[in-house]
């Protein structure tokens, strides 16, 4: 799904070069094989996943390595942050109980995290607020999500 919302169609959006990299075909190229020129990728970034499982990785399509001296710092840096990622596994899952307490529980944590930052409540305080979160639903949803995560085969 990555490589079709960020590439296209091979042949239509984009070509192989001589090394087997992708590369993004120029307007003019797309009128001239009689491709539309609008932009495919417009109202599908809410389309594109943030993690992507390692066996999944192996599947991109790949690109040119980076030459300008900014790209070249971009790839080091998200090189680098690949050891604090924290992948969200229950992103594609949707909790029943979570689609009806959601809005509380959510107006739970952040009211307690901007008291927290202003100081009108501590440790304790903030400890208190997660365990109203749970007790308004929060162990709920967090128990579906698991029992979905874990039907699904994981």
């Amino acid at each position: 799904m990555q490589n079709l919302v960020h590439f296209g169609y091979e042949g239509e959006s984009y070509y192989l070069d001589e090394n087997g990299y992708a590369v993004h075909m120029t307007e003019e190229e797309k009128t001239a094989i009689g491709f539309p020129t609008y932009d495919f990728k417009a109202g599908m970034n809410q389309l594109l996943p943030y993690y992507q499982h390692p066996d999944e990785q192996a599947k991109n399509i790949v690109t040119e390595p980076p030459t300008s001296e900014i790209r070249i710092m971009e790839a080091a840096v998200l090189e680098d942050n690949q050891k604090y990622a924290v992948p969200n596994y229950g992103a594609s899952y949707s909790s029943p109980s979570y689609t009806q307490l959601g809005t509380t529980l959510d107006t739970i944590i952040q009211d307690a995290r901007v008291a927290y930052i202003m100081g009108e409540i501590d440790d304790v305080g903030f400890h208190e607020a997660k365990e109203q979160w749970l007790r308004a639903g929060g162990q709920v949803v967090i128990d579906e999500m698991n029992e979905l995560y874990h039907s699904s085969g994981n």
